[in-house]
């Protein structure tokens, strides 16, 4: 019993030697197989390279193939040139020119009689003399061989009249040429020779050598920053292609077997994972934005007084708080950033001041008491005290002037 449920293929490459239907004869490799009508060609699956095959014989090698790493029923060449079903056949008639040609002849035998009439009083007498007929017994059986047609060309004389204008006009005319690429509403569709998957672009694109692309033309590309052997399809109207592409080099036709002399280039290697030495500073210290060395997006923070080391494959951004990125002391391989606990924060510990302004006006003090805000401004009034906790010695906005003593025990 047949695993595939079409029994007739055809091939139409435009004039290649394997043009023509195929046949379902019976089965190889445990799959299907066809041959060619009236060419000495057959479409087999190939086990080892697990693909669908033309070649001209089972199991040799293939002029063309089909999608590699596929295990359909039915063979799967490629759509361009590959159909199921019996391939059209073309009818031409011919019509004699003899079938139509009216042919009369005439042969000018009408001999006129004459007539004589005599007057003999009283006596009238009549004669009539019909004259010798060459053409008795004559006859004439014709038939043509052949004919000549004769074309006449009849010369066509063209009469141009200048219409002369009453009226001139004097000026400069300024014309601004338009040298841009017109970017149409479609993208190029481009087939990948290994995967099968298709790529969009409606960007232009060229080759190597600066000309437009040619359809079912295999090409080693760089698309989206991988190397990659692909095929030109051609153009696509409803799909909006986003993808990078760039032409390396032309390497033909795939039906010729572009793909098979096609290798792509190995990818990059991944960026390397380092380690980052990061401190953090008053008052809380900071966090860090890092990919960790398996991709992953992370965050690392660093306390206040604190040195910190994190692998990444990027260098760490600050997201909040104060610290910053010391160096980058190399692969994660070394023993500098091995797994070992952070050095811990130095805890934050506020000290209390006294605050005295002996002056008829306000007066502004800077000071710091561990939140996320660096900076704390407090006014004092005139010839006043205040009291405040602090992790930082307060300042005076005017230097020497508000009285600032330390004192034991929260305010």
């Amino acid at each position: 019993m047949a695993l595939c449920s079409t029994l007739t293929y055809c091939i139409s490459s435009g004039g290649n030697p394997y043009d023509g239907q195929y046949s379902l004869v019976g089965t190889y490799n445990g799959y299907d197989y066809y041959s060619g009508d009236s060419v000495s060609y057959y479409i087999y699956f190939s086990t080892g390279s697990t693909v669908w095959c033309l070649s001209t014989s089972l199991g040799g090698s293939c002029n063309q193939f089909g999608q590699i790493n596929s295990f359909t029923t039915c063979p799967d060449l490629d759509e361009g040139f590959f159909s199921s079903g019996s391939c059209p056949t073309t009818t031409t008639t011919t019509t004699s020119p003899c079938d139509t040609f009216d042919f009369a002849a005439i042969f000018d035998c009408m001999v006129p009689t004459t007539t004589t009439t005599t007057t003999i009083p009283p006596t009238t007498t009549t004669t009539t003399t019909i004259p010798f007929d060459p053409c008795t017994g004559v006859s004439v059986n014709a038939a043509i061989t052949a004919y000549t047609t004769t074309t006449t060309t009849i010369p066509v004389t063209t009469t141009t009249t200048t219409i002369i204008r009453p009226c001139n006009f004097d000026g400069l005319a300024q014309f601004n040429l338009f040298d841009e690429f017109m970017r149409c509403g479609n993208s190029k569709r481009f087939r990948d020779c290994i995967t099968g998957f298709n790529y969009y672009t409606n960007e232009l694109i060229y080759n190597e050598s600066g000309e437009t692309l040619t359809q079912n033309y295999v090409y080693k590309t760089t698309i989206n920053g991988l190397s990659a052997c692909v095929t030109f399809m051609g153009l696509v109207d409803n799909i909006s292609g986003a993808d990078d592409i760039v032409i390396v080099e032309t390497l033909g036709l795939e039906s010729a077997g572009a793909c098979l002399s096609c290798l792509p280039d190995p990818p990059p290697p991944p960026p390397p994972c380092e380690c980052y030495v990061v401190e953090g500073y008053s008052p809380i210290g900071g966090t860090f934005s890092i990919i960790d060395c398996d991709s992953n997006p992370a965050t690392y923070y660093v306390g206040r007084g604190a040195t910190g080391y994190t692998c990444s494959l990027i260098t760490p951004v600050l997201v909040s708080g104060n610290a910053a990125v010391i160096i980058n002391s190399g692969s994660c391989d070394t023993v500098v950033c091995a797994p070992e606990p952070p050095i811990p924060p130095v805890p934050c510990e506020l000290l209390y001041y006294d605050l005295y302004n002996p002056t008829p006006i306000s007066q502004i003090v800077i000071y710091s008491d561990c939140s996320p805000i660096k900076q704390i401004s407090i006014s004092v009034n005139p010839y006043s005290h205040a009291c405040i906790g602090s992790d930082i010695l307060p300042s005076s906005a005017n230097p020497g002037v508000v009285q600032i003593n330390q004192i034991t025990g929260p305010c």
